[in-house]
């Protein structure tokens, strides 16, 4: 079974990705109990010792999914075994890939939530990814007010009060895709810039001055309780379509 996601990954670098150079974004399902025991095998000390830290086992299942699919795409787009792919941390936090492969280099970005990750990747252009579970039963109104641009907070408002729980976290996961992608994570003020539109596709922009920041993003719903977004640096609304595409977790698990 984890020979078999491998083989799909390298046949899909070769025949789509590295021939197309079109940015694309991994989902996976996660059950509530699986077993992620041979997963380990892909992934490197730190990381397994990272993985142990996890009080909660969906926590510690949702971590170890996520880290192998990044390790076995990343392994099969550079022809390198998984948990040897030379990784590094930046300042901000944000992983890269210590080597390029020859078609260029590879930008890709990870998140993960209870029931679902994500991994997105792209040549040349940046790009981000953030997957969230939707949650009921927090103050969105107060988290809006608080972190986001006033902006963000009238497209919020411009919806159905039935609607708003539920968009917030597709707003929410685009700025987070937005600031995984630059590399700054949290540390880059939510409130600087904002989504243009809660359409499929969407700019992001400078909440000062309303002009474009030259990053597309994307969003999708991997399960009814998901919101999941992409962000990548495009010049042009038309151009770095971001395809999303579900793995089936008896695929990996």
């Amino acid at each position: 079974m984890i020979t078999s996601i491998n083989d799909q990954l390298s046949k899909f670098a070769v025949s789509h990705f590295q021939s197309k150079k079109t940015p694309f974004a991994f989902f996976a399902e996660i059950p509530e109990t699986c077993e992620t025991d041979e997963l380990k095998n892909y992934l490197s000390p730190e990381e397994c010792a990272r993985a142990a830290r996890f009080y909660f086992r969906t926590d510690h299942d949702s971590f170890v999914v996520a880290h192998a699919i990044k390790r076995l795409a990343l392994g099969a787009m550079t022809c390198q075994t998984p948990s040897d792919v030379p990784l590094a941390i930046g300042s901000h936090g944000k992983p890269k890939l210590i080597h390029a492969c020859d078609e260029g280099p590879i930008q890709f970005s990870l998140s993960h939530t209870k029931g679902v990750v994500a991994f997105a990747v792209a040549f040349q252009a940046p790009i981000g990814v953030d997957v969230e579970c939707v949650n009921l039963n927090i103050d969105t109104a107060n988290l809006a007010k608080t972190f986001l641009a006033s902006q963000d907070t009238d497209l919020l408002n411009s919806v159905a009060d039935t609607e708003r729980q539920e968009t917030f976290f597709q707003l929410w996961t685009a700025k987070e895709a937005y600031i995984k992608g630059i590399g700054l994570g949290m540390s880059h003020p939510l409130k600087s810039f904002f989504v243009e539109a809660l359409d499929h596709k969407s700019r992001i922009c400078d909440s000062q001055t309303g002009a474009s920041l030259n990053w597309i993003t994307q969003s999708c719903q991997p399960t009814p309780k998901h919101y999941m977004s992409s962000a990548i640096e495009s010049q042009s609304a038309s151009d770095d379509q971001v395809t999303f595409l579900e793995l089936p977790f008896q695929m990996i698990g």
